[in-house]
């Protein structure tokens, strides 16, 4: 294992700094008195969030603004965050300048292979495999969606009767177990986020399964005049991360499935 690399710092608080309650204007003054320390050590000071689209406003706009100010002044400080491609419209909903800040990097789903090596090598540690039928059900379920991998790999585990080979029959009872766990846990979730109006608007979507819908052909399922009507819902589904502006006049879901699911579940509400 390699060495750590530790950091520490001896300061006496100061009264009148860091401590009026108000995180935008204390973390600014925290990171500004701590610069000449960490400058001096050469190091940053980094905030990381996962999920940062989910992240309480007031401290999303708090770390926008800091890591503006930061960047105006030179101070070692840097916000990373993870999360659904709605990222870029919540940054700048909470901050107009926030799309300028950020290096955006999108992340899509695991490959055939890297999906592949994501179930066979942990059981390989085990001491199983899977038949290559197995494979190709589970990843082809899958879509390459990390957590959906693990979700079907855990279920092939479960349903499997061993000792060391998961079948093609394992796979399909997996596959099964997987798709009914998924739809009681991940997609109800986000489809009870939604309204009825806003759950409208995704049944729309569902026709399309997991492409883009365009708004001219949203508009025409659902009785609407003209895209501006679908304007509040939009905006609505966008900041719960349900769905992104996938490109001008398109609309997709976050996550892969989600129309399956709606059909499946919500086609005849």
């Amino acid at each position: 294992m390699g060495a750590g690399v530790g950091f520490s710092m001896n300061l006496d608080p100061a009264r009148g700094r860091a401590d009026s309650g108000v995180l935008e204007f204390d973390l600014a003054e925290l990171v500004q008195d701590v610069t000449p320390a960490l400058q001096e050590a050469g190091i940053g000071f980094a905030v990381f969030v996962d999920e940062i689209q989910d992240l309480e406003p007031s401290t999303l706009t708090a770390l926008l603004a800091v890591q503006h100010q930061a960047s105006q002044q030179g101070w070692p400080f840097f916000v990373f965050g993870a999360g659904l491609p709605s990222i870029p419209a919540v940054l700048a909903e909470a901050r107009s300048y926030a799309e300028r800040q950020f290096e955006y990097r999108s992340i899509g789903r695991l490959g055939e292979a890297d999906a592949t090596a994501a179930l066979v090598d942990p059981a390989r540690t085990s001491g199983a495999e899977f038949t290559a039928e197995a494979l190709e059900l589970l990843v082809h379920a899958s879509g390459g969606y990390p957590y959906f991998v693990q979700e079907f790999g855990h279920q092939a585990w479960q349903v499997a009767p061993g000792p060391t080979t998961i079948t093609g029959d394992d796979a399909r009872l997996a596959r099964d177990a997987g798709t009914d766990a998924l739809d009681a846990g991940f997609f109800r979730a986000r489809w009870e986020r939604a309204t009825k109006a806003e759950q409208r608007v995704m049944r729309a979507m569902a026709v399309d399964a997991d492409a883009p819908s365009q708004l001219t052909a949203l508009v025409d399922r659902l009785d609407k005049r003209k895209p501006s009507d679908l304007s509040v819902a939009r905006r609505d589904l966008i900041a719960k991360g349900l769905i992104y502006a996938s490109a001008r006049g398109e609309l997709a879901f976050t996550v892969p499935h989600m129309a399956s699911y709606i059909t499946r579940r919500h086609s005849d509400d």
